[in-house]
């Protein structure tokens, strides 16, 4: 008798494990799906994150690889990238085209545009550089246009420049819509030091 009733009183527990199991599958069902939906959001957001954390990592090195006696000694863009990324001045998380060994190699951001450093000019000959990214998404553009301004001396979106800090209205009238999945807009970050 005693066997019978533990077997009676396992089935009853049984059937609200089941219940309480129904739940739970359905709470973490509803947990994926809302993380699916927002999954894009938060990449983009990641992916803004990382080029305005390369655009510092590349100011930086820039200033303390590639400065000789107060001036940028290059030529062009292409002499001044391919040198930074020939001294691991490239951030890491940035892909690199052709043999970085050559001083010739190119760097691309995250959306598949170029990323440049080009020694820039003012009073006292080149003392300055411009980081200039290109294909940049119109959310990107916007975010990293006002956030980087305010450690450039000159911000320029799309070709209209603005000395010191570039506000978020600004930024989001100067940037253009994306063609397709591709950005259209040109980042220049000019640092006179």
């Amino acid at each position: 008798m005693r066997y019978l009733s533990l077997r009676s009183a396992a089935r009853e527990h049984r059937g609200v494990l089941s219940l309480e199991m129904v739940v739970v599958l359905t709470v973490v069902a509803l947990v994926g799906v809302g993380v699916f939906l927002n999954a894009g959001k938060l990449f983009g957001k990641n992916e803004v994150n990382a080029e305005m954390s390369n655009a510092q990592e590349i100011s930086v090195n820039t200033r303390r690889l590639l400065k000789d006696n107060g001036l940028y000694t290059y030529n062009n863009a292409t002499d001044m990238t391919g040198t930074l990324i020939k001294f691991d001045g490239a951030p890491g998380s940035m892909t690199v085209i052709g043999d970085k060994n050559s001083g010739s190699a190119t760097l691309q951001n995250t959306w598949g545009g170029t990323v440049t450093v080009e020694p820039s000019t003012s009073g006292g000959g080149k003392t300055g550089f411009t980081i200039t990214y290109s294909q940049v998404p119109m959310a990107a553009c916007t975010t990293m246009g006002s956030k980087l301004s305010q450690s450039f001396g000159q911000t320029s979106i799309n070709g209209s420049a603005t000395v010191g800090i570039v506000n978020s209205a600004t930024a989001a009238t100067r940037c253009t819509a994306d063609s397709g999945s591709t950005g259209t807009n040109t980042l220049r970050f000019t640092s006179l030091t």
